[in-house]
């Protein structure tokens, strides 16, 4: 694959594939770095070329391999060496760092302290390569890059290498920057914006209107609504130290770390991805992007009906096939400007009573539904965020 983008330092060079992550690194002494990557960006291998020897590193989920041989199983709380099927444990700080990897017994085998934006001031032992906010460093030829996953990161600068992938969100921030220059309140587990919103606990509550993929906030659950502006989700902002204790810490993380595996990360649902939910979601909720929802067929009529509601079969109005079977029934509430916002949905197969006629479409339509998709729990789909309509003449304000 070709490289995109190089990036150069007094020793090195950086190449990088179209997904910003990077392919090599050569070292004006001859060494070099390759990277290997599954499509969707997870670390496969990295080959490291150094002084006539080559290590080769095997990422399998949470089993590292090094030269064909296990090296390490990764757990959350630590990992273990499979040479000799000994524990390891961490001791971690507000931030997620690992500040001390200890035996069952309590000895110490390494201690980490870090300056605020993650540089190591100062060590004992070095047993271990997961550092600042548990991401791998690498220190290879004095490399010291940490790979948060999206992109890698240079603590001696406080920023990425790459630019954010979702950049085109936040215009006044840097492209590089790492936790808006805050990363005492802030931290950035995956290296790039997501919003959800969790409680104190680290519970996650919801979304505002940007949805998941949006900067992360932590606030008191009396002052979140579901869809709320992110302006005002940011004023209610607590910050990472608004978690009240370790616990509260790992669930954030946890979840945090999670968000990328779920159906609608990109704020698009399929009628697969909504079925699959009903069977195996446990009934959580989840959160889409009303943009993303074809809305082809409906118009507006102008902005005296701003402020009304009304339902709509998008089987019917819709040119998508697929939002029709996820959705169903849309309500929408008109706003200026052409502009509408949607209710939240229930994904359910609820039947509506057939005395009424005109409940006879919908209610076929969700006999069907309920036998393709299995049995399941219901579950709520908040929509966020706003769609303008065209208007039925050019002309009609």
């Amino acid at each position: 694959m070709d490289s995109l983008v190089n990036f150069k330092t007094n020793s090195s060079i950086l190449s990088h594939i179209f997904l910003h992550l990077p392919s090599t690194v050569t070292f004006s002494d001859g060494s070099a770095i390759a990277y290997t990557y599954a499509a969707d960006g997870t670390k496969l291998r990295t080959v490291h070329k150094a002084g006539g020897a080559t290590v080769t590193t095997d990422y399998c989920s949470n089993v590292i391999y090094e030269n064909g041989i296990q090296k390490l199983l990764l757990t959350q709380e630590g990992y273990v060496t499979l040479k000799d099927a000994k524990y390891h444990y961490y001791l971690k700080d507000h931030q997620g760092n690992n500040r001390v990897v200890i035996t069952p017994s309590g000895t110490a085998e390494e201690v980490n302290h870090y300056y605020p934006f993650g540089g190591v001031f100062a060590s004992t032992g070095n047993v271990q390569p997961y550092k600042y906010n548990g991401k791998e460093l690498d220190a290879r030829k004095g490399l010291n890059l940490y790979d948060y996953g999206a992109r890698h990161y240079d603590a001696s600068l406080g920023r990425f290498t790459t630019v954010d992938r979702l950049a085109e969100k936040y215009y006044g921030m840097s492209l590089y920057g790492y936790c808006n220059d805050n990363p005492v309140r802030f931290i950035d587990p995956t290296g790039e914006y997501i919003s959800p919103i969790y409680d104190e606990n680290g519970i996650l509550l919801g979304t505002d209107d940007e949805g998941l993929k949006g900067r992360p906030i932590i606030m008191s659950e009396s002052n979140f609504k579901q869809g709320m502006s992110h302006k005002e989700a940011l004023k209610h902002s607590l910050g990472y130290e608004g978690l009240t204790n370790d616990e509260a810490r790992s669930n954030y993380i946890k979840s945090y770390n999670s968000l990328k595996d779920r159906p609608d990360y990109d704020g698009h649902l399929t009628f697969k991805e909504a079925n699959k939910w009903y069977r195996e979601g446990n009934g959580e909720p989840l959160f889409v992007d009303l943009d993303k929802i074809d809305l082809s067929g409906i118009v507006s009529l102008g902005e005296k009906y701003v402020g009304q509601v009304k339902a709509f079969n998008l089987l019917l109005v819709s040119n998508s096939v697929n939002d029709g079977l996820v959705y169903g029934q849309i309500t929408l509430k008109r706003y200026p400007n052409h502009t509408v916002r949607a209710f939240a949905d229930k994904y359910n197969f609820e039947m509506h009573s057939w005395k009424n006629p005109l409940n006879w479409g919908r209610n076929a339509e969700t006999v069907i539904g309920g036998i393709v998709a299995g049995k399941g729990t219901g579950y709520e789909i908040n929509i966020y965020g706003s769609k303008k309509l065209k208007p039925i003449l050019p002309w009609i304000k």
